[in-house]
């Protein structure tokens, strides 16, 4: 069972003037032990706000400690990029060691996630927006070629898929052919010597880079 610790404030009824320094003191004792961890970690049971809705300063929320000598910060906010709250807003999680940014992801709001490394002069990196990866089983077949179709996973992607694949057979090539859909894309396995081919399992992995194009 984990041990909480919880205060019980007294205070003054009206009219009772007599020890309300008394009061403020034990208040203020008790608080400053929370803010500094000497009584308990502190449990909020509810939301937490950080900055003010009507004003268009950025504050941070901000999480340290010390390491090795480097004082580490793990900090989340939102930055506005462009006006009326366009694409370029993205909330930003940031770490810092000794004060200077090391690395940041961030979050646009059209759901486009982005690596940075290497300081704040570094250089921003595009995670893909959408992947898939699997294996699709080619049933065998008395012949030099054989269609086939992979079927994505519903909604996984807004636009065609970039689609690599590979036939676990080194007699096999594997193509690609006309039709393809951001749901499904057909291809095709020929072998490339004999004239059959047996059934096999073909390694797939579809990407798409952004939320509006597959190449990025």
């Amino acid at each position: 069972m984990k041990t909480t610790t919880t205060y019980a404030i007294s205070y003054p009824e009206a009219g009772d003037h007599t020890r309300t320094w008394e009061y403020w003191q034990a208040i203020a004792t008790k608080v400053d032990d929370l803010l500094a961890g000497r009584a308990a970690p502190l449990t909020v049971a509810n939301d937490i706000t950080v900055g003010d809705p009507a004003s268009g300063t950025e504050r941070v929320f901000r999480a340290t400690r010390l390491n090795g000598g480097v004082v580490l910060a793990a900090k989340y906010r939102v930055q506005a990029s462009g006006g009326g709250g366009g694409q370029g807003t993205i909330a930003s999680f940031q770490i810092d060691e000794d004060g200077i940014e090391a690395a940041q992801l961030n979050y646009r709001r059209d759901g486009q996630l982005f690596m940075k490394s290497g300081g704040a002069a570094g250089v921003s990196r595009l995670v893909p927006f959408a992947s898939w990866c699997g294996f699709v089983t080619v049933n065998g077949v008395a012949a030099v070629t054989v269609g086939a179709t992979v079927t994505f996973p519903a909604n996984r992607f807004t636009q065609v898929p970039a689609l690599v694949g590979i036939a676990k057979d080194t007699n096999l090539n594997v193509g690609f052919s006309a039709g393809a859909t951001a749901a499904s894309m057909p291809f095709g396995l020929r072998a490339i010597t004999g004239t059959s081919i047996p059934t096999v399992d073909v390694s797939l992995m579809a990407l798409q880079m952004t939320p509006g194009a597959t190449q990025g």
